[in-house]
């Protein structure tokens, strides 16, 4: 079952499409592409129909469509992009299917920076963030802001995104971790360890939203470390 949103104001937001799980849903997941992709890519419609099998809605938020986006010469305007993921997480919530579901964000590359900066506009609304190779030092000193437990997934190959979310992970808010890839984003296993990781972290966040634990800790959680305690916060995927 899919439900189609449409905003009201469409220089803002276009429509919007939600994918439903055959059962009823753990949470909403909303997957969002910035500059260096569109919604139908089939990384995404994998993540998604993977994250679906799972229980959970996605909705694919495409913001390379924007003319904030339209020059890739020219620097991103985060901001502005925030501010229409906060009007898709909006209009979501008008679809009485998902009306009540805890929140999720999954974004990669520039959409990472884009749903970490919405995630501070939209404080304890988010139950979890997971970045997949983001460029993170586009979010800024918005990092510090962040409060959902966010997963950052970077590629031991790439030094720079590798530096970059070592930075990151730093200056987050909140309960945070970073996972190191042992292949190449663009290997095809290396994105069924993208989505066996952020599947798990929604599950242990997401569940934990629904019951109103603000902490997100379980018994059952002891591999998802927390940045601010004893244990090391970056683990290298094995």
């Amino acid at each position: 079952m899919s439900v189609e949103i449409v905003a009201g104001n469409p220089e803002r937001l276009e429509a919007i499409l939600i994918e439903q799980p055959s059962t009823p849903a753990k949470g909403l997941v909303l997957l969002v592409t910035g500059r260096d992709g569109n919604r139908f890519a089939p990384c995404d419609a994998y993540v998604s129909a993977v994250l679906r099998a799972a229980g959970f809605a996605t909705l694919l938020f495409d913001l390379s469509n924007d003319p904030a986006t339209s020059d890739h010469a020219a620097p991103l305007d985060i901001l502005h992009l925030a501010d229409r993921l906060v009007s898709a997480v909006e209009a979501s919530r008008q679809a009485d299917e998902v009306r009540s579901l805890p929140l999720g964000f999954f974004g990669a590359g520039t959409g990472a920076a884009i749903a970490l900066v919405a995630a501070v506009r939209l404080g304890r609304q988010v139950g979890a963030v997971v970045s997949r190779g983001g460029h993170l030092d586009l979010a800024g000193m918005g990092l510090t802001g962040v409060v959902p437990p966010t997963l950052l997934i970077a590629g031991r190959a790439d030094r720079h995104g590798l530096a970059q979310n070592r930075a990151a992970l730093r200056r987050l808010g909140g309960r945070s971790r970073l996972e190191i890839a042992p292949t190449a984003f663009d290997e095809p296993e290396t994105l069924d360890i993208v989505v066996e990781l952020a599947l798990r972290w929604f599950r242990i966040h997401l569940r934990h939203k629904a019951r109103g634990d603000a902490t997100g800790r379980s018994a059952s959680s002891t591999a998802l470390v927390n940045s601010r305690g004893s244990e090391p916060a970056e683990m290298l995927y094995r």
